[in-house]
């Protein structure tokens, strides 16, 4: 597998600044950016990154003096999505997130014929943890023991995850193998939208969703969450002990998604610049904050630079903790 053998570096512009730069960048059709710019999502409306992404694209289409069209590309556990990003002209019209460490372990596991190690940072602007959701009907459930308990009572067989390869497909192996959560059959289903649609009409009863898709049905009484498989408390769902406060392992590797913005490869230094400013600002927008603040979820910008790094160490990561076979099968 190739690798990235340098880290992008970026100029010392504060957001400012290169915003200011945004209207005197040179392309071929003109001054940069010239038109809309398209944010491919690589899931399904409704997840937690298509709900980050509709919280900061018109604060970043402010920022940048044309508007953000959001461009949801479901499929493959967000290779889809992600393969028609690294395709896509690096003129600074097209960008799109790639959730780490979702994407790159779908990526590792399908070995695509496109490196996604060459996309280009454009920062970060976020992170949540993966929760445990249930099914309403059975509120006898109440925390992961209640739910290892009836998996191994034969209560529930099958578990909904986000796609063959995803990270919550290794997750599920992980709950399977080390939690004692001792399911049957694996469902997948194309993000964090329809696999909580699933387990709202209990076409499966049990599945696995990101703290940030799992509070609008949670607050309607759609949906149950009965885990935060991360290590640390969440100020979406306050209340909710972190697994490791129940003994269970530290999966923070995999059970914590960072929400990243890329470029395609090649991307103009200066466009770097230009988008990563404008998400830094809208990461800064006071709506986007209230947002944050009233949700619980974290807004929290990061530069080019990490994207990249957090790339690299990503997949070093996966590599080293995953049995990347066990997700071929």
């Amino acid at each position: 597998m190739r690798r990235r053998d340098y880290v992008k570096t970026v100029g010392a512009l504060t957001a400012g600044s290169a915003v200011g730069m945004a209207g005197c960048l040179g392309d071929d059709n003109g001054d940069y950016p010239s038109q809309s710019l398209t944010w491919i999502v690589p899931f399904g409306e409704g997840g937690g990154t298509d709900t980050y992404a509709r919280q900061l694209n018109t604060a970043m289409g402010d920022a940048l003096g044309e508007s953000v069209e959001i461009d949801n590309r479901p499929g493959a556990g967000g290779l889809e999505g992600t393969g028609a990003l690294h395709g896509a002209d690096p003129d600074g019209y097209t960008i799109g997130n790639v959730n780490l460490p979702s994407v790159p372990t779908a990526w590792l596991v399908d070995e695509p014929d496109w490196d996604i190690t060459e996309l280009v940072g454009l920062g970060s602007f976020g992170n949540y943890p993966f929760t445990l959701i249930v099914n309403p009907e059975y509120d006898h459930i109440e925390d992961m023991d209640d739910l290892v308990d009836a998996y191994q009572d034969g209560e529930f067989t099958q578990f909904a995850m986000q796609g063959i390869g995803h990270s919550t497909h290794a997750i599920s192996f992980i709950l399977r193998d080390e939690f004692g959560m001792e399911w049957e059959e694996v469902v997948p289903y194309d993000g964090g939208g329809p696999t909580s649609e699933a387990v709202i009409s209990d076409e499966v009863s049990v599945g696995i969703a990101t703290a940030t898709s799992a509070l609008g049905p949670v607050d309607g009484g759609d949906l149950n969450v009965v885990a935060n498989l991360s290590s640390s408390t969440t100020d979406v769902f306050p209340d909710l002990e972190p697994v490791t406060d129940l003994g269970y392992p530290e999966i923070d590797f995999i059970a914590l998604t960072t929400l990243a913005l890329y470029g395609p490869p090649e991307t103009d230094e200066e466009v770097v610049e230009a988008v990563s400013a404008a998400v830094e600002e809208a990461t800064e927008d006071e709506e986007a904050q209230e947002w944050a603040e009233e949700t619980g979820n974290n807004i929290e910008y990061g530069g080019p630079e990490e994207a990249d790094e957090l790339m690299e160490e990503t997949i070093d990561e996966i590599e080293a903790s995953v049995d990347l076979d066990q997700l071929r099968e």
